[in-house]
């Protein structure tokens, strides 16, 4: 696959629509649908959740990274959305230090001018609002998220969820910012260690119990199976399908089936031999 194929892959899998990939790469729906189209190709697949357990059963969500494209080295601007502070203000002193250029924005309606500018643009949001992420969507920029508090899983989850690319603890800063932007251009998603034993620790500590049924229907999504399939597989109505779905979802903090599939996995829910279409 191409490294373009890869990213949205990877997005497919955290549950995100075709319009929030594009709004998060910087490109048109068309683009992506046309990717989709050739990801479902080469997997030999029909649908979103389908190519998502062929790509598990494959090995691409156990090591993958998007490929880095050299090209991409370092964003042109950087836009820093946050409130006054101590925060903002050790991130703009560290963004100065590095000779990395940015603007320092209260809200999105001054940022039209960005919208015109050529080349590559990141935004940095400081513990943000949901109001705040509509400035990164609306300059489809890739986002890193500052945390002046220790984070907790809920706020990492909120942010990875929103689209982060890259969470950084505040007392970081300094040592790691600018890199992490860098990666992120590239294509990384990257987080400090702060960041990554609040998500860690929190997903150890509440480990989903699954029922038989909820097992039952996982099972039949890692088969790329339709709600209509998986009632005739399972000898039940659609609508008991749908409402055990609904309730797998929320014990996995999932919104869609590739959401849903890709959580399991990490969690290690799904058996990757199973997690392939007929």
């Amino acid at each position: 696959m191409t490294s373009s194929e890869l990213t949205v892959l990877n997005l497919l899998g955290s549950g995100l629509s075709t319009a929030r990939i594009a709004a998060s790469l910087g490109v048109t729906t068309c683009a992506v649908e046309a990717c989709k189209r050739g990801i479902y190709r080469k997997l030999g697949v029909v649908s979103q959740a389908h190519a998502v357990a062929r790509a598990i059963s494959l090995g691409f969500f156990d090591h993958h990274r998007p490929l880095p494209d050299s090209g991409r080295t370092r964003p042109e601007v950087v836009v820093v959305h946050a409130r006054p502070g101590a925060c903002r203000d050790r991130v703009a002193e560290t963004l100065l230090a590095c000779g990395q250029s940015f603007a320092v924005l209260r809200d999105s309606a001054g940022a039209h001018w960005l919208q015109w500018r050529r080349g590559t643009l990141a935004a940095v949001l400081i513990d943000p609002d949901p109001g705040d992420w509509q400035l990164p969507a609306r300059l489809g920029a890739p986002t890193l998220v500052v945390c002046s508090v220790p984070p907790d899983l809920a706020a990492v989850g909120d942010a990875v969820r929103h689209g982060a690319r890259a969470l950084v603890w505040r007392e970081d800063v300094p040592e790691d910012l600018c890199g992490m932007l860098s990666l992120m251009c590239r294509g990384y998603f990257t987080m400090t260690a702060l960041c990554l034993d609040a998500f860690t620790a929190g997903i150890a500590a509440h480990p989903p119990e699954l029922t038989a049924r909820e097992r039952d229907v996982l099972d039949s999504i890692a088969l790329g199976h339709t709600i209509g399939q998986t009632a005739r597989r399972l000898g039940i109505t659609a609508k008991t399908v749908e409402s055990v779905q609904a309730r797998l979802f929320l014990r996995l903090g999932a919104r869609t089936r590739s959401e849903a599939l890709i959580i399991s996995h990490r969690l290690g829910l799904v058996d990757r031999s199973r997690a392939e279409g007929p």
